[in-house]
């Protein structure tokens, strides 16, 4: 059994397969169409929080990981 190796604001694709139900092939598939990736410890493909929220939308995004990848912006702030 492989271990998931955390990044803070990235998910491994096995992770995203696991959570969401899909198959690998569908996310390598996402990375050719140009999905930001990057290679972590021991060769783990990982997926930015951020970028895999763009590609499913918020709304899907937080169904599946409990959070909004991107801390919504409040007005007036600064």
């Amino acid at each position: 059994m492989a271990k998931v190796i955390h990044h803070p604001g990235a998910h491994s694709i096995q992770e995203i397969a696991e959570k969401m139900g899909i198959s690998l092939r569908t996310l390598f598939n996402w990375r050719r169409e140009g999905l930001e990736s990057f290679k972590g410890a021991l060769g783990a493909v990982y997926i930015p929080a951020a970028a895999l929220e763009r590609k499913l939308g918020s709304e899907t995004y937080r169904h599946y990981f409990g959070q909004p990848a991107t801390p919504s912006q409040s007005h007036g702030d600064s």
